[in-house]
Parts: C-alpha cells; sequence; structure tokens
C-alpha cells in the first residue's frame, strides 16, 4: 500500500492488516554484526523457528540448522519449501499458483473441455499453515520425550498433492485422468451454482444448490413444479445425472427470477441443501451468519477507519479471545529488546543510533 508522501507503507496494506493480527514486530538490520548477534540471541529464547526462504537462504545468512542447534540445542526448525530437497526442483523458488500447477490441482478445475481454471487464490499458502501447526505439536512432543530438537522439511507441493488422494485413487484403479466437472459431484445431483434475481448491489447473483437423495430430489422437485417432478428422466440419481445437463437448464430457468437469500432459507427449510452465492460484501455487511466472525480493530497509521479482521475460527466455550491489531514494523523493538533479551535502554539506544534496529 502506497502512503500519503507516495512511498511504500506496509502498515497500510490490507495483507499485513489481515495475517499479522496478533503479532510483534522486530525490525533489525540483520546485515550487521550486532544485528545478526541480536537474532541469534533471540533465537536462543526460541522452541521453534520458521524458515520460509528461498532454500539455502538461511544458510547463506549464517542461520543454517547446526547454528541454530548451537544457540539451542532443542530447537525445532520448521522449513517451508516448495519441493522436497532430494528431487530436481529443490533448489527452485515457488510461488501458490505454481504449485497449484505443479500439484494437478488445477487441472481439476474448470469446464469440461474448457482450459483449467484454478481457484483464483494461492490455496497453498492456506494449507501450509494447517499441516504446519500438527507438524509443530508432533515434534515439540518428542522433544519432551527425548530432549531432542529437530529439522523438518514440509514441502508445500506434496501438501497440495496429499489434497487429492480420492483423485488419485480412480485414477490409479481405472487408468483414466479425471475429468474436469465444473460445480458438479458424482454422488450428488443436482449439484451446482444456479443464476438468481439481479440485486441492488449486483447484477451477478448466484445461489448453490445440493440434492444429497432421491426423497430430497422428491422434495426439491415438488418446487419446481409437476413437469419437472413427474419427469421419469430424473426418477433416481443415475437417471438424473445421465440428464444432467437438461435439468440444469430447467432449474436455472426457476432461480433466474428468485432472490438468492429468500430462495436458500426456503430449501434449507425443506430440508436441501442451499446457500446464496456471497460476494465479499455480503459476508461482511449482509450475512447474518457471519456478522460475528469479524472484529474491528483500530490502525494508528489509518485513524479514518477501522479495519476488519477474521476472527478464529475455533472458539473455547467461556473463554472471550480479544484480537489485537497487527503492528507496525518494528512497533515491538523496545518491548523485545529489553523485555525478552534483558538489554538496557543505553544498549537499546545505541542500536537505534548504529542502524541496527529499524
Amino acid at each position: 500500500q502506497i502512503g500519503p508522501d507516495g512511498s511504500p507503507d506496509p502498515d497500510r496494506g490490507g495483507l499485513n492488516n489481515s495475517v499479522n493480527v496478533s503479532k510483534q514486530s522486530l525490525s533489525v538490520n540483520r546485515g550487521t554484526d550486532d544485528g545478526l548477534a541480536l537474532v541469534k540471541e533471540l533465537i536462543a529464547t526460541a522452541d521453534i523457528v520458521v524458515n520460509n526462504f528461498r532454500p539455502g537462504a538461511l544458510d547463506r545468512m549464517g542461520l543454517g540448522y547446526d547454528v541454530l542447534c548451537e544457540l539451542k540445542p532443542d530447537i525445532v526448525l520448521l522449513n517451508l519449501p516448495g519441493a522436497h530437497r532430494h528431487g530436481p526442483w529443490a533448489d527452485r523458488s515457488s510461488m501458490g499458483n505454481i504449485l497449484m500447477a505443479a500439484s494437478g490441482f488445477n487441472m481439476l478445475t474448470g469446464f469440461e473441455g474448457e482450459r483449467p481454471r484454478g481457484i483464483g487464490v494461492a490455496y497453498p499458502d492456506f494449507t501450509a499453515p494447517h499441516l504446519m501447526v500438527t507438524t509443530l505439536l508432533a515434534a515439540l512432543r518428542q522433544r519432551d520425550r527425548d530432549g531432542d530438537g529437530q529439522e523438518i522439511h514440509l514441502t508445500q507441493l506434496s501438501g497440495m498433492v496429499s489434497l487429492l488422494g480420492a483423485e488419485w485413487m480412480v485414477y490409479k484403479a481405472s487408468g483414466e485422468l479425471p475429468a474436469r466437472r465444473a460445480n458438479r459431484d458424482p454422488n450428488y445431483c443436482p449439484h451446482g451454482i444456479y443464476p438468481a434475481q439481479s440485486s441492488e448491489y449486483s447484477d451477478d447473483e448466484w445461489v448453490a444448490i445440493a440434492v444429497t437423495s432421491d426423497d430430497e430430489w422428491r422434495t426439491f422437485a415438488s418446487r419446481l413444479g409437476p413437469t419437472v417432478a413427474d419427469d421419469a428422466r430424473f426418477a433416481t440419481h443415475e437417471l438424473r445425472k445421465q440428464n444432467e445437463d437438461e435439468l440444469d437448464d430447467l432449474i436455472r430457468a426457476w432461480t433466474r427470477p428468485q432472490d438468492k437469500w429468500e430462495l436458500a432459507d426456503l430449501l434449507q427449510a425443506l430440508g436441501v441443501a442451499a446457500a446464496p452465492v456471497e460476494h465479499l460484501a455480503d459476508t461482511y455487511e449482509r450475512d447474518p451468519q457471519l456478522r460475528h466472525h469479524y472484529q474491528l480493530l483500530h490502525q494508528p497509521t489509518r485513524p479514518d477507519i477501522d479495519v476488519p479482521v477474521d476472527r478464529e475460527a475455533a472458539r473455547w466455550v467461556g473463554i472471550e479471545h480479544q484480537l489485537h491489531r497487527s503492528p507496525s514494523v518494528g512497533e515491538q523493538n523496545y518491548e523485545i529488546v529489553c523485555g525478552i533479551l534483558g538489554r538496557s535502554d543505553e544498549e537499546f539506544a545505541q542500536l537505534l543510533i548504529d542502524g541496527v534496529l529499524g
């Protein structure tokens, strides 16, 4: 994000204000001897170091696993490379969209007969942290048992491949590549995204509907009218899959003039899975279910607005956990250097004068 004077201002960036919530920020010039010493001193207080640099970067900084073990023998170092260190891609840099393509994920997305679509976000960036937490908990448990630290390589490419277990099994068993199925599902029919009535907010409105059994189909079809409900082409799941194109055309004609919110509520009341396809504005301003999902945090560098951030998906009963805004770069320099590392005020001032701290 760009500041008022035209210079880059990370404090104003949307990503910073989202992913760095409730963290602390230390801004240190690692290129100086005192800066590197400060980083090492901080590492010696830690249980875990997470490395998301390109493979080999940590070693070039003088902070490889051997060095970390000298600082703290039972340290756990978790590396997050794109690919495994023993393969030909070991030294390659990677981005989320590259890993999605390499994993086979993108080839499964999109409409049959058309190009792969992808999903619009860097999915590995969101899967890796979940794998990381369970991996680190296992490493800490092992450390508590035998007193030894560990170096771990959690490859984001392998993490993506692990999500495609069912597709791999189908291919291994049949030798056939899974087809792109867009919004359809082999086990449910109808199963898709259907157009809805335009709203005051957008002309691009949709509703998601999934029918999971023949009983649900009969309930759903009764709303479509007797012409559809009595049509022998749709009597069973197998027949509906055979005639899915024709069925989807009929459903589109039925949903198009209806409000997505009202239609989803109606179908849910009948026991049929349905939901409005929400714009970001819907999730923040109009969805009553998500009304308590966000917490507004004040950012001093933007006194004109409060920043909405995601609350945790997991909530502890009886415990109210308040988030804290994302820090400005180096905002906790004093608390970390003097509070955690025990440096004096005079030493802290000298580090500022020498350009070690930003």
